[in-house]
């Protein structure tokens, strides 16, 4: 996406993140949390989950992957988003 990928709205007290799905898959973001949550008595925070849909998961199919990430990295996060329309994700 071209930058800039995050920008307030100050009028309407908004953020808007045009980042992505950029990823290095579900295993990789399990790891990441794991250890984050090892490190969260000393950094405290919220922890959110942004799920999608693989690109090349067939529209049919998207709710495995969705159910496959909920259940994976529920037990790491605050809460989680489930990007059900993505335009970036065909």
């Amino acid at each position: 996406n071209p930058k800039p990928r995050v920008f307030r709205l100050i009028k309407d007290l908004a953020v808007i993140n045009r980042y992505g799905f950029n990823s290095v898959g579900l295993e990789a973001c399990e790891r990441n949390l794991k250890a984050r949550e090892a490190q969260r008595a000393v950094q405290p925070g919220v922890v959110g989950v942004n799920l999608g849909k693989n690109k090349t998961t067939p529209e049919a199919d998207a709710g495995v992957d969705y159910s496959r990430g909920a259940m994976k990295l529920c037990e790491y996060a605050d809460y989680i988003v489930v990007n059900v329309s993505s335009p970036n994700t065909p």
